[in-house]
């Protein structure tokens, strides 16, 4: 219907109740939802890398099955622990002010750039890691992810060429020294 002016006053049609197709959308959309979430809780379990999330003050809230393997810790224990007993105890304090800094501006980094970094098992026994830290905002403010690689076999194989490139050099320096003698004998 319309006005005397022409607007439109009234429409008459067809009502429908969309209650039930939205209920279907909400439990497609749930179904997808929880798809996707198992899909992500597959790929952080069969990762190979280490990955650990840690809140603001320092818990640890999830730890996949490579970073529990790779601390010594069985699956689960390390929930609720604080991130610094993954630490060296003479570290602990110097990492939960690092920590705390890292929270107040966070951003996605490597850890411990040019520094030799460790990293503490279990049974207290210690190893070379490589870390690279990102963020994730959460309602409570936030999540550090760190991407945690074990170096032990990088180290090794760096000490063994090093080794061998001094055998190498005092090889060549004995070789020098000996053709040297040789031409003066001569």
């Amino acid at each position: 219907d319309r006005g005397v002016d022409g607007a439109v006053t009234r429409l008459t049609g067809l009502e429908f109740d969309v209650t039930e197709r939205r209920r279907v959308e909400e439990a497609l959309q749930a179904r997808r939802d929880e798809e996707r979430d198992r899909e992500l809780r597959l790929l952080l379990e069969t990762a190979a890398q280490g990955i650990v999330s840690v809140d603001a003050e320092g818990l640890i809230v999830t730890a996949n099955r490579a970073f529990e393997e790779m601390f010594g810790w069985a699956s689960g224990e390390l929930v609720g622990q604080s991130i610094e007993r993954l630490v060296p105890s003479s570290l602990r304090d110097l990492h939960a002010r690092h920590r705390t800094k890292y929270f107040a501006a966070p951003r996605p980094r490597p850890m411990g750039v040019d520094l030799d970094l460790t990293g503490q098992r279990k049974d207290g026994t210690t190893f070379p890691i490589e870390v690279s830290l990102n963020h994730v905002a959460t309602r409570s403010g936030g999540h550090a992810i760190a991407f945690v690689t074990d170096i032990t076999a990088r180290k090794r194989a760096e000490a063994v060429l090093q080794e061998r490139t001094v055998e190498l050099e005092q090889r060549t320096a004995q070789l020098s020294q000996l053709a040297s003698d040789l031409t003066l004998a001569e």
